[in-house]
């Protein structure tokens, strides 16, 4: 069997600890097919320890699982509560935080990786699990200059004077220290002709375009900046379905193969060339599928 690669987020959709358990669990099952055991079906059962570790180790025993958990949607409460519900309410907030609803020990050939910045879930980590631990310091605007620098002059592109101007108008302080922005960004200034006037052109679309965004916020600028690179791609080469094959590999939750793809578009296979290319930094093959990076 392939190996299990998965990576759960609950910043974007809100879940509890037994929903979160219960999708993990599913996934394992029936990634490699699994007959017996049956799947956990109260909370109790699901919330014990033993149950994560036994689905891992079932996943484990086929090929590698490795698994990575963004828990920092799932803050610890903060201010008083009201009444008895409130307070219920605070110490499920509590609990789910804590993260201490996860197996402390990992099966081997299974990988848990967790991120948090919750007070409660470091302090479990840290003096009940006694987990390694990996601080990762916030980008900083200094951080961001020193990236486009490098990243710039490591290919022999020229960042002074008015160019560098126009690059930092387009990449205001807000958006430097997001690092998926300042990454698209960079792509799209390395790729575009420097010197032809299609380059002016396409850098006055993005500053008009990101200029009227950046009060809406940096979700809107990236998803504005993604719709002016895609726009960009099927304007040079002629192509008007790049943005329908992205969008697919985005949300597709194992990937997509070429054969997916082909079977979902309909796109001539020249021209799913042509995307590979192009989005090449963008996506990656892990165990054959299509991954959004």
């Amino acid at each position: 069997p392939e190996p299990l690669i998965s990576f759960f987020s609950t910043r974007a959709v809100r879940a509890s600890p037994v929903a979160l358990l219960r999708t993990l669990m599913r996934r394992i099952k029936f990634h490699f097919r699994v007959d017996a055991p049956a799947l956990p079906d109260n909370s109790e059962e699901i919330l014990s320890h033993g149950a994560l570790f036994t689905w891992l180790e079932i996943g484990a025993s086929e090929a590698q699982v490795v698994v990575c958990l963004d828990l920092d949607g799932m803050a610890d409460p903060v201010g008083e509560a009201g009444n008895s519900s409130d307070i219920e309410e605070r110490e499920r907030e509590r609990e789910a935080a804590s993260i201490a609803w996860l197996t402390s020990v990992q099966p081997v050939g299974a990988n848990l990786i967790v991120a948090s910045s919750q007070p409660s879930a470091i302090k479990t980590i840290r003096e009940r699990y006694f987990w390694p631990t990996l601080e990762m310091q916030v980008f900083s605007q200094e951080d961001a200059e020193t990236v486009v620098k490098e990243y710039l002059g490591s290919r022999g592109q020229e960042f002074a004077g008015a160019v560098k101007e126009k690059f930092w108008q387009l990449c205001t302080p807000q958006l430097a220290t997001n690092a998926l922005f300042l990454s698209t960004l960079l792509h799209e200034w390395r790729l575009i002709d420097t010197v032809t006037w299609r380059h002016e052109k396409h850098i006055d679309k993005m500053e008009f375009t990101l200029s009227a965004s950046v009060e809406k916020g940096t979700t809107v600028c990236i998803a504005r900046l993604f719709n002016l690179m895609i726009d960009r791609w099927e304007e040079e080469h002629g192509e008007c379905a790049f943005g329908d094959i992205l969008s697919l590999v985005a949300i597709s939750r194992g990937g997509l193969t070429e054969g997916d793809i082909l079977a979902l578009t309909q796109i001539d296979p020249a021209a799913l060339a042509t995307f590979f290319h192009v989005a090449r930094e963008l996506i990656a093959s892990k165990s054959g599928p299509l991954l959004l990076l």
